[in-house]
This record gives structure tokens, sequence and C-alpha cells, in this order.
């Protein structure tokens, strides 16, 4: 009985750190288009996901707290850039937005 008055205290106490996810976009700005098979990574862990063909990426179940994700793909390489990294600061359910500078920049 004790236990399960425990187990249903975490469930119903906000303070229990809760899980959230991040969906994304990984955008090729040069052209106009999504950035399908963009490798995204979160720094300073080994959690990875590679962009689909509309270049949409997603990770769950991650804590609530300041992440920076990097995004490559060989589009960076040919203009001389290893990666493009943003540092967000997730505290719900969120979407990341990662792309190629664009001519104007």
């Amino acid at each position: 009985m004790k236990r399960s008055l425990a187990l249903l205290a975490l469930a119903v106490n906000p303070a229990v750190a809760q899980v959230v996810s991040v969906k994304g976009i990984a955008w090729d700005s040069l052209r106009s288009q999504p950035l399908a098979g963009a490798l995204v990574s979160i720094a300073g862990t080994e959690r990875t996901a590679i962009a689909d063909a509309k270049g949409r990426f997603q990770f769950d179940s991650l804590s609530r707290a300041a992440y920076t994700f990097t995004m490559q793909h060989d589009v960076l390489d040919s203009i001389g850039l290893s990666a493009r990294s943003m540092r967000v600061e997730i505290t719900k359910d969120a979407s990341v937005s990662l792309g190629t500078p664009s001519f104007g920049t």
C-alpha cells in the first residue's frame, strides 16, 4: 500500500522532472528545400537523429534543460562549414529549425 501511494505521489507531483520531445526541421536555405539526410546531434550526449526526406527529425524523452543541437551535412561541407549549431532552452515540447546560411548571410 505504501509503495502504491509513493508511486501515485510521483505521478502527480509536477516537481518531478518531466520528459519532453523536440521535433525539428533541417533546412537548406540556399536551395529553399528540406535538408534530407542531415545528421542532427545533441552536444554532450550520444543522441542523434537523421532528417527524413522532408528534413524532419525528432528527439523523445529529453529532460527539461538547455541543449545545443548540431546539424551536419555534405551541403555544409561544400560551403566550407563543418556544422551549424543552435542552443535552445527546452521547457516543454518544442520545435527547432536548423538551416544552412542563406545567400544574404
